[in-house]
């Protein structure tokens, strides 16, 4: 989860298949799961250039560590997005995401966020 990836097989996909990915990453405050399902959604024209469009959404879970010095604990948690990619070019174009939490720390504190990411490539 550190890089942008796109897990997609040896076979084409048409628009409107799916596909599940698991990613893990161990931080300092425990180990963050993400269960993602990909779709591909197919070709579509963005800006006067031809993409090929892929959606995400999944949910994220933590282990905590148990000797961490905060208590946090990830109540509920959801990353969706799409990708859009350059056949011609073989390069991601465009990346937007949004990532919405629940967090408590410490069993006191419940903090809620949302973020929300926009990547583009510049030509």
């Amino acid at each position: 989860m550190s890089r942008v990836r796109v897990h997609i097989g040896e076979t084409p996909v048409k628009p409107g298949q799916t596909w599940d990915v698991n990613n893990t990453l161990n931080s300092p405050i425990g180990k963050l799961t993400a269960r993602m399902t990909y779709t591909f959604v197919g070709d579509v024209v963005t800006d006067g250039r031809p993409s090929k469009k892929i959606s995400f959404k999944g949910a994220l879970s933590l282990e905590p560590l148990e000797a961490a010095l905060v208590k946090m604990e990830l109540k509920h948690g959801v990353l969706e997005g799409t990708y859009l990619f350059d056949n011609e070019k073989g390069r991601l174009v465009e990346q937007q995401s949004t990532v919405t939490m629940t967090i408590a720390i410490n069993d006191a504190t419940e903090l809620k966020t949302v973020q929300t990411l926009k990547l583009g490539v510049r030509e």
